[in-house]
């Protein structure tokens, strides 16, 4: 997935706690070998290269969820991508701003807008749309690499995948990081049973004539998105902290904290594009200012 891996249980018995932990690697394993767009012939390689197939119950649970984002962030959460994403470059680790003319000659063959969900299990796209997960693949690893931990008896442990992170049992000390002073702290967060989930213009970048470009895609223009510097979601689920904090970052912080703060038991700590903070109604009850 791109990232480091962490799980932490507060427990004695340190013999079924190490159990634990391998068995929830596994399970993240297994949910990055279905889902990784940078391998060939596993389960989303063959979707992507179908125009129509019946998915399992596990990948139309993450469309479902996909299409409840994308309704919230109004468009900007889109895992409709795929195209755009390999045509900029990331997935070769060699990312750069392509031509006006080749990034508009995609967006047709980009968005939800090819997606046909009304018929699940059955799934249907147009235009050799190409979907990636990577939006919500992280958070949905940590809800599952939890729940494995918690099969095992444990109440009390957390389960971090690069700052994608559900915490339980107890008041976890969680840091937010700085989006422009390396090695610095934006704030710190105090977590018990709630997630957390960050995107950010901090990690996956390049330059082009000293612009910053994230690796996060806006759909409606195809280019990164620049509107946010970092943004941070507190809800339950971590798979849906990951896919709105990527939504959010796309659509920016002015239009997304209005749309938390109508939301029940969603907090968010947004940066935007020239450093200002933005914070929703109820964040207190996580970070003290």
């Amino acid at each position: 997935m791109g990232t480091t891996l962490e799980i932490q249980i507060v427990t004695e018995d340190k013999e079924k706690a190490d159990s634990a932990i391998t068995a929830a690697f596994i399970e993240i394993q297994r949910i990055n070998d279905k889902y990784s767009t940078y391998q060939e012939d596993n389960y989303i390689f063959n979707i992507n290269n179908s125009d129509s197939c019946i998915v399992d119950e596990e990948t139309e649970l993450l469309l479902r969820l996909c299409d409840s984002i994308t309704t919230i962030t109004k468009g900007r959460f889109d895992i409709a991508v795929g195209n755009l994403i390999k045509l900029i470059g990331f997935e070769k680790y060699a990312p750069h701003l392509p031509p006006e003319d080749s990034i508009s000659s995609l967006l047709a063959s980009t968005g939800w807008k090819n997606i046909d969900i009304s018929n699940l299990p059955e799934f249907k796209k147009q235009n050799k749309v190409q979907i990636n997960f990577g939006g919500i693949a992280k958070g949905y690893a940590v809800d599952r690499a939890a729940e494995v931990v918690h099969s095992f008896g444990f109440d009390t442990y957390m389960v971090n995948a690069g700052g994608e992170i559900q915490a339980k049992g107890k008041k976890w000390s969680i840091g937010i990081t700085h989006p422009r002073e390396q090695g610095e702290l934006l704030d710190v967060a105090y977590l018990k049973d709630i997630s957390i989930a960050t995107s950010g213009d901090y990690e996956k970048y390049f330059k082009n004539k000293d612009k910053r470009f994230s690796h996060i895609i806006d759909p409606v223009t195809g280019l990164p998105s620049d509107k946010c510097q970092s943004v941070s979601i507190f809800i339950n689920d971590c798979v849906f902290a990951d896919g709105l904090a990527t939504g959010f970052f796309v659509l920016g912080a002015e239009e997304s904290i209005k749309i938390v703060n109508s939301l029940k038991n969603v907090e968010c700590l947004i940066i935007d594009n020239k450093g200002k903070r933005f914070v929703s109604n109820g964040l207190g009850k996580y970070i003290t200012e």
